[in-house]
């Protein structure tokens, strides 16, 4: 019998296949997301982010997109815990 290994590329999500950056918050941190970011999502742990004048809180595997030429978006950790997120930039 004959068999083969192959190495199977996990799906990747529009976001996942742009990822620059991954960020690891500790509770009681803040972090201001620098303005060549247009994409914040949230890969573990609860977010409270706030952009636009508008606050979102962001659970794992929501994202949110960050308008062009808008304010900076502030990301801090919910309830305590860390929060793993991956910022990337436009195309």
């Amino acid at each position: 019998m004959r068999q083969t290994l192959e190495l199977l590329q996990p799906a990747q999500t529009e976001a996942r296949s742009r990822a620059v950056q991954r960020v690891l918050l500790y509770a009681n941190e803040l972090y201001r997301v620098p303005t060549e970011y247009r994409l914040l999502r949230v890969v573990s742990g609860r977010a409270l982010v706030t952009h636009n004048a508008r606050d979102m809180i962001l659970g794992a595997g929501y994202e949110a997109r960050l308008h062009v030429g808008r304010d900076v978006a502030l990301v801090s950790p919910l309830r305590g815990e860390p929060v793993v997120m991956e910022l990337a930039s436009a195309g």
